[in-house]
């Protein structure tokens, strides 16, 4: 459809990635006129975990593009390989009845970005990409649009009575409107990753690796192509990019079954990543607009956990922006209330992902509590329930889970005083984030962006 044909939608969406494009899709299904705009053409990369979890997989299932997804050859994971220093905790997912016989996929967004993409247009969204928002539309004190400039250089309005910020963690819609951040927390590691061919007899599995301060993650991917992921901390920045290669050969030693699957393969592409992020919460609506997915909330990657909680997102706000659309002032509140139930849903999530990203080693009470999940497969089960999102972190690691592993740290007789300022130290933290759920450190200060990791040749 031509930019003249229709400048009047119900909702613009401003972003076509694993948020957007599904937002979109619902909203056209229950009879809104929707209008998708990016500055990509597709397909198209971005940097991404490529991870997601039953939760996401479920919402695929309803947009109807899983079978097109399996079919680009990524192969469905049903269990983890996963240790953390000497805590073994690998083991299949606990699959529930109605479940899919798989638990995770990982697919790159070259990939997978595409099929939410075409399934939009086939549905009858009106896509508009290659195409850059350059300022927002105001009328009667709300958000009524958009501003634009296409790849002609057209510039031109869209008007509709809902905006939706879909455009990542640094959201053009987010800054516009001038949304603050809370709870932000600064990047402890470096998230680097680069694709192998070649693999033989890879496992569907995750393969998730902590040992002291090296931390590797890999799994097979579509297209035939194996991901593997280093993470190591930010002070290491300078020598990891003088050599990533001996970077990753002599972490992806330390993990022995990942080393045995690329002893043969080839890397054939550049290491990709991020220098440095910072996680945080964003105020989700205001009049006219709402932000979804890594617009709105980002969360240290490295458990993967963004790509579902992005479809979680969507599945739960187009409910809020259908029963409350043709009235404003019913559909704000319903809003708000989606806003309520993201910060609800995510905030535990958002700090185990933090501790799980932290830099050097793993803090001793913290692993005494890992170590008391090791020698039961249902404990084991559990954790595992954390990282796909179907069990909350205090349920495995509350004040009885946190005493115990205490206990026990002091009772084994080594240093005990560092254990006693250990507990402390986890305790102090606890009652820190505690208190900010209840009263939110905003910020208007902007978001990091440093440089990606980008720089290696190719090696095909």
């Amino acid at each position: 459809m031509s930019p003249e044909a229709n400048e009047r939608f119900d909702v613009v969406v401003v972003g076509a990635r694993c948020a957007g494009s599904p937002l979109a899709i619902f909203l056209k299904r229950a009879g809104l006129s929707v209008c998708v705009v990016d500055q990509a053409m597709f397909p198209s990369d971005t940097l991404s975990t490529h991870m997601f979890q039953l939760s996401g997989i479920e919402v695929l299932g309803k947009l109807g593009v899983m079978d097109s997804v399996l079919a680009s050859g990524a192969p469905p994971l049903s269990s983890c390989y996963m240790k953390f220093e000497d805590v073994d905790l690998s083991g299949p997912a606990r699959l529930r009845k109605n479940d899919p016989n798989f638990a995770m996929l990982c697919v790159r967004r070259v990939s997978l970005d595409i099929h939410l993409v075409e399934k939009a247009r086939e549905v009858g969204v009106d896509m508009r990409l290659h195409t850059r928002v350059t300022e927002l539309v105001h009328k009667k004190g709300r958000v009524a649009g958009v501003r634009v400039v296409d790849r002609n250089g057209k510039n031109y309005a869209i008007e509709a009575d809902l905006v939706v910020g879909a455009d990542g963690r640094n959201s053009t819609i987010a800054q516009l409107v001038g949304a603050r951040r809370y709870h932000v927390t600064p990047s402890e590691r470096i998230s680097s990753w680069a694709y192998f061919r070649g693999v033989a007899d890879a496992q569907p599995q995750l393969y998730y690796h902590r040992l002291g301060d090296d931390f590797v993650v890999a799994a097979p991917t579509d297209s035939g192509l194996f991901l593997v992921a280093l993470c190591p901390s930010v002070e290491y920045f300078d020598s990891y990019r003088a050599d990533s290669e001996g970077w990753f050969n002599r972490a992806v030693k330390g993990c022995p079954p990942v080393a045995d699957l690329l002893a043969k393969a080839e890397r054939v592409t550049k290491y990709r990543g991020l220098t440095r992020f910072e996680g945080f919460f964003r105020e989700a609506c205001g009049p006219g607009w709402v932000l979804v997915g890594d617009s709105g909330h980002f969360k240290d990657p490295t458990p993967g956990q963004g790509i579902s909680d992005a479809l979680r997102q969507v599945d739960k706000l187009q409910t809020a922006i259908i029963a409350g659309f043709g009235n404003p002032t019913k559909r704000d509140a319903a809003l708000r209330g989606w806003w309520h139930w993201r910060d609800r849903d995510s905030i535990q999530h958002y700090w185990f992902c933090s501790d799980i990203g932290k830099r050097g080693t793993i803090s001793p009470v913290r692993l005494e509590m890992l170590r008391g999940l090791a020698h039961d497969d249902e404990l084991r089960k559990d954790f595992l329930d954390i990282f796909i999102h179907r069990k909350y972190p205090r349920q495995l690691f509350g004040p009885g889970a946190f005493a115990l592993a205490t206990a026990r740290r002091l009772a084994n007789g080594e240093n005990r005083p560092a254990a006693v300022s250990d507990a402390f130290q986890l305790m102090r933290e606890d009652i820190d984030r505690r208190m900010q759920a209840r009263r939110p450190r905003f910020t208007d200060r902007a978001a990091i962006d440093e440089p990606h990791l980008d720089y290696q040749p190719s090696a095909a």
